[in-house]
């Protein structure tokens, strides 16, 4: 392997354990997060005794925004958001990797080319990625709102 090479392949090496380790940690987050939602709905029903004050509780308003979970609509509503985010930042990628990868003047070096070459495929391929998820995300926001899962 050459140096750049090297350098490139461990800079992919850290990317891929650094988004593992935020993925792994978000984890433990949303495990703990339920836990202690767990713990308090728990605390919340052996306060209120008998089963039917508590159903009541649940069924108010206040009590369904403190029972509110992870599946929760503007929770759905946030993912659909994060891909739509993604596949405008895939695309803005693309653009930049096309704009890399203008033609050299005629007469230069072969290496440059084929550079510009590879930018302008890389480019492609990331605008096709956003696009993709930009789609994506219409048509989830779409089966989002017929099913309701969205919310009223």
């Amino acid at each position: 392997m050459r140096g750049d090479e090297l350098v490139m392949f461990a800079v992919l090496v850290v990317g891929i354990v650094a988004l593992a380790v935020v993925h792994l940690a978000r984890r433990r987050l949303q495990a703990k997060r339920r836990m202690s939602r767990d713990a308090m709905t728990l605390r919340l029903a052996e306060r209120f005794g008998e089963g039917d004050a508590f159903v009541a509780f649940a069924r108010s308003p206040e009590g369904r925004v403190l029972m509110e979970n992870e599946y929760a609509p503007a929770a759905m509503a946030h993912r659909i958001l994060g891909l739509l985010q993604f596949g405008i930042v895939a695309c803005a990628i693309g653009v930049a990797f096309l704009v890399n990868g203008v033609a050299p003047p005629a007469g230069a070096d072969i290496n440059l080319v084929r550079e510009a070459d590879e930018a302008r495929w890389w480019g492609w391929l990331a605008i096709g990625l956003g696009i993709g998820l930009v789609i994506a995300s219409g048509v989830s926001a779409a089966i989002a709102r017929k099913w309701r899962v969205l919310g009223d």
